[in-house]
């Protein structure tokens, strides 16, 4: 329990305001949460409970990213989308979310394809978008050892 008015009450309020909570369909059991790459579907049975495991996904999303980006003119919020148990199935079957290892495998063939045109493009435009975009895939993806530029 976080005791009130210290700093990180506030920033958990603040935290708490850049949450956008849509609104439930009849019926709704599970929540899909969605932070920038960052996107699940959290199922606890009841809405209630899905809610609040959602609020806490979506917190500790929230905290890493202020952690990381420290400026203050970029506040995205998280969507917090309820679902009924169908809708559930066709956001887990249909592809519209990743997991964490189809989230995983994108960018690692991103950063491969990434380090290949800066290894071998003799266009120093393409290897300046291919620097910037593996430096926008930030802290979400670590190459791994065969594909780092030695």
């Amino acid at each position: 329990m976080i005791k009130p008015f210290t700093i990180e009450a506030v920033r958990q309020q603040a935290r708490e305001r850049r949450m956008k909570v849509l609104p439930a369909p009849k019926g709704s059991v599970a929540v899909h949460v969605r932070f920038g790459p960052h996107a699940c579907v959290v199922n606890r049975g009841t809405l209630r409970q899905s809610m609040a495991e959602a609020r806490r996904v979506a917190d500790k999303w929230i905290a890493q990213w202020d952690a990381d980006n420290p400026a203050p003119h970029l506040f995205p919020q998280a969507v917090l989308r309820p679902l009924t148990a169908s809708q559930e199935r066709t956001f887990r079957n249909n592809g519209a979310v990743l997991n964490d290892g189809e989230l995983e495998a994108d960018c690692a063939l991103i950063a491969q394809t990434c380090f290949q045109v800066i290894r071998d493009s003799d266009d120093s435009t393409a290897r300046v978008q291919a620097a910037q975009l593996l430096l926008s895939l930030g802290r979400h993806y670590q190459p791994i050892e065969s594909a780092q530029v030695h």
